[in-house]
Order: structure tokens, then sequence, then C-alpha cells
């Protein structure tokens, strides 16, 4: 469950976005997950073949790609444990089941070479 909603601001001339405050996230079990302020994202990336059927700006994505991109940026955290986060972020969020399998094998899949994406200002 999000506990604070998504405050971002575009960064001019790129496709990033910088938290304006701190996005935090509770799992079902308890554990809780803080973005903080300044971190840069572009939401998911999302491959042009599924773009049809999954927009960047989906409501129901983008508070958890969010903290999937903060994630990947954590050298701690295991790219499937990252991943299952997202999943279960985007259901906390009302996204449907088909919907959260195709980002989630899409991450699968492609995430390998996004692990290292730079993280704050």
């Amino acid at each position: 469950m999000f506990l604070t909603p998504l405050r971002v601001e575009s960064v001019r001339g790129t496709d990033e976005r910088i938290l304006l405050a701190s996005l935090i996230w509770r799992s079902a079990a308890g554990a809780h997950y803080i973005v903080p302020k300044g971190f840069k994202t572009n939401y998911a990336s999302i491959p042009q073949i599924l773009r049809s059927v999954i927009d960047n700006d989906d409501p129901v994505l983008k508070d958890a790609a969010v903290l999937h991109d903060y994630l990947y940026s954590l050298p701690e955290f295991i790219r499937k444990e990252a991943d299952n986060i997202l999943r279960e972020a985007m259901r906390d969020l009302g996204a449907p089941w088909w919907k959260r399998q195709v980002v989630y094998c899409s991450v699968r899949i492609g995430g390998a070479s996004h692990k290292t994406l730079p993280t704050s200002i």
C-alpha cells in the first residue's frame, strides 16, 4: 500500500521526472520502502511492442514503476525481489492480473540491462 502520493516534476529536456517528496510503500508483509525526494525516474521502460496495451503514464503503473526503478538502483536488491515487489505494488494500485503479468514478464526478460541506473541528483 502506498502511504504517500507520487509527486514528481518533469526534468526539462529529458523523459525523466524527479520526486518532489519521498514515496513510501508498505508491503503486505509489513516492510516499508522509501524512495527519497530527489530520486530521478523515467517510470517504466515499456517495449515498443507493448505500448498499445501498457501506457507508461498508467495510474496503476507509475508509483510502482518509481519504486521498482529505485529498488533496481540499490546494489543490495536482487532483480527478482524488485520485480516481485513491482507486481505486488501494481496489485495495490488496482492493476488487473493480466497487466501485472505482462509488466512482470517484461522486466524479467529485459530488466537486467537496467539494474544499475543512476539514482538521484
